[in-house]
């Protein structure tokens, strides 16, 4: 068996795999936690400052903050985005919809071309997205004032940023965390010259978000290859492996919350005692690489426990999650395939599956 595959950047790889670090990956669920604390604010302009000063331990400063296309009585249909940076880097952080029942509204509409009339993906129309993530970001101007924002402070502070090579991510959890995909491909597409040469989406909770086509773009395009996303999955959160008939780009990073023991969990979760986490690569795994994806039944199993996978998708179970990992547990290589088991195969039609049949044929 080969060994896991790390940081490889070999010409056939398209998406970058750089792993992030955990201190990365848990400043991005600090900033994916804190936007929600400022979800009821009416004046955007109050935000920043009270950042600023309330929230200097944090080591960031905000630049810019928008809620858009919504108010305190109607966030499921509103777009909440800030722009903060700190020594070493800048980040977009969009929220998404905390309470569970707008998460599982959100994943319900139709697929629609990427981006607008502005931001387009040429020759390639068959790529298509979820119509409220995509409206999410597009709509009313905002992706436009996103990179507008990004382009003033590089550009104010282009020298030193270069010197520190000061990064770019884009983060959130659930419908912010599709959001954080998606305008993460519409910066590497924007290419600024001010802009570091890799843009990362560390994200959280997120949903499935595009079709085939969309993955396929994603993960295969030449175009985007300095894009790196990175979707962190705490234990059974449903939200995740929604909408159905969708599909996942990026690599998954999969946390594990407790070790059970009954006959359905023991399959699912890792047959050792760790609970460290683990990474797949582009989520459904490649076998030219010997690398897997997630396992047969990571999209129904939450089903059978559905109070706890409604749970698990709370920001604040993420965040407590990342400030309670170990360096050394911190994943460092992509699961490999082993006994010459199988790339994923989308199990959407064993959403409910009657018994413990499937098991038998693995």
């Amino acid at each position: 068996m080969a060994g896991p595959l790390r940081h490889q950047s070999s010409s056939t790889i398209s998406l970058s795999n750089s792993f992030p670090s955990l201190r990365e990956t848990t400043e991005m669920a600090r900033l994916s936690s804190l936007i929600y604390k400022f979800h009821r604010f009416v004046d955007d302009d109050l935000v920043c400052p009270m950042i600023n000063a309330d929230y200097s331990a944090y080591g960031v400063e905000c630049h810019w903050y928008s809620h858009r296309g919504g108010n305190a009585s109607a966030t499921e249909s509103s777009t909440q985005v800030m722009i903060v940076s700190s020594k070493t880097y800048v980040a977009v952080v969009f929220a998404g919809t905390d309470d569970l029942e707008s998460s599982l509204t959100d994943v319900h509409l139709l697929q629609t071309p990427f981006g607008d009339t502005n931001h387009t993906l040429p020759n390639h129309a068959d790529v298509k997205v979820h119509a409220g993530f995509n409206q999410a970001v597009f709509s009313d101007g905002l992706y436009d004032a996103v990179c507008c924002k990004l382009e003033q402070l590089y550009e104010s502070q282009a020298t030193w940023m270069r010197r520190t090579k000061k990064k770019l991510y884009v983060t959130g959890h659930s419908l912010g965390a599709a959001n954080s995909a998606l305008t993460a491909v519409a910066l590497t597409l924007h290419s600024s010259q001010y802009f570091p040469n890799t843009i990362t989406s560390i994200n959280f909770g997120c949903p499935r978000i595009g079709n085939a086509a969309y993955k396929d773009y994603i993960h295969n395009n030449p175009l985007i290859r300095s894009l790196s996303i990175w979707r962190v999955v705490l234990g059974w959160d449903l939200v995740a492996r929604l909408p159905e008939l969708y599909y996942h780009a990026g690599h998954t990073i999969q946390l594990y919350e407790t070790v059970k023991n009954d006959t359905w969990s023991s399959y699912w979760w890792p047959s050792n005692s760790s609970t460290a986490p683990v990474a797949y690569y582009r989520h459904y795994g490649d076998s030219s690489l010997n690398l897997a994806g997630v396992p047969f039944g990571w999209y129904a199993m939450p089903y059978m426990w559905l109070p706890g996978a409604l749970n698990s998708h709370r920001m604040s179970k993420y965040y407590a999650a990342m400030s309670e990992m170990q360096q050394d547990d911190w994943v460092k290589a992509f699961v490999p395939l082993s006994n010459g088991s199988a790339v994923i195969i989308d199990d959407d039609e064993w959403k409910n599956p009657d018994d413990l049949s499937f098991i038998d044929k693995q």
